[in-house]
């Protein structure tokens, strides 16, 4: 069984990203040429003519959190699962691995249920799911999740950017147990576009595959591209340490 009426993707944008909509969904039609659930866009003003993509705009925009609580109120079904615009998917989605977990995930009746395997979970219970513990950093993240509609709204502070929604999301979620994650990548992405300017890696991908993407945008340096990379190694590295040093360090590094 597929519950294909529980569920809705929300691919979250914005109308100054819209360079971004056609490599974007040239890949998802690819990737997940077969996925069986009701896709929206979420943008300001804009109607892009998308063949079976619901749009919902939003109006002015005023911040990450806020466009998106809007949006989950034109949203019908029980559970949201929220994919970025900048994340593009590179490979072929493992469907029938995706709707087996989801499956799972609406049988339990559990409030959020990540497909990326960080942060990796903590003591597998089946499937290859396991639980996330409250102290946990990013426990809440936007790539690849499934959220039941209700807990995302709650979980929503209408003034944060998605990084500050990761951040302080993950720690007022230490009021709900039902928190998953699947210790596999069945949506495989790559952040595309860094601070505005557009990663190496994803360029490289766009024209070794003749996909069609916007040149006007800039480019990460040589320089950019090492320091995120490194950023992507210390996030590994300290996610292996205990909770308390995350936080310490975390909050070392932003001050």
């Amino acid at each position: 069984m597929c519950y294909t009426e529980n569920i809705s993707i929300l691919i979250v944008s914005c109308d100054k990203y819209q360079d971004m909509w056609e490599p974007y969904f040239f890949l998802f039609d690819k990737n997940w040429s077969n996925c069986p659930y009701k896709v929206y866009l979420m943008t300001n003003y804009l109607k892009p003519d998308l063949a079976k993509i619901g749009i919902i705009n939003v109006g002015e925009d005023i911040s990450w959190s806020d466009n998106l609580a809007y949006s989950l109120k034109k949203i019908k079904s029980k559970y949201v699962f929220i994919l970025l615009d900048d994340f593009f998917i590179v490979d072929t989605v493992k469907n029938d691995q995706v709707v087996q977990v989801v499956n799972w995930a609406i049988d339990n009746d559990v409030d959020y249920l990540h497909l990326f395997r960080y942060p990796r979970p903590k003591k597998l219970i089946c499937n290859n799911i396991g639980i996330i513990p409250a102290r946990t950093m990013y426990r809440v993240s936007t790539i690849s999740s499934l959220f039941k509609k209700e807990v995302l709204s709650n979980l929503l502070d209408e003034k944060e950017s998605a990084w500050d929604f990761e951040i302080k999301g993950s720690l007022r979620s230490k009021n709900y147990n039902e928190f998953y994650s699947v210790d596999d990548d069945l949506i495989p992405v790559v952040n595309g576009v860094i601070r505005g300017k557009w990663n190496r890696k994803i360029i490289k991908y766009f024209k070794k595959n003749k996909i069609s993407y916007c040149s006007n945008r800039p480019v990460l340096s040589v320089r950019e591209q090492i320091l995120y990379e490194l950023s992507i190694l210390r996030s590994k590295i300290f996610s292996f340490l205990p909770y308390n040093v995350q936080v310490s360090l975390r909050n070392l590094f932003r001050s």
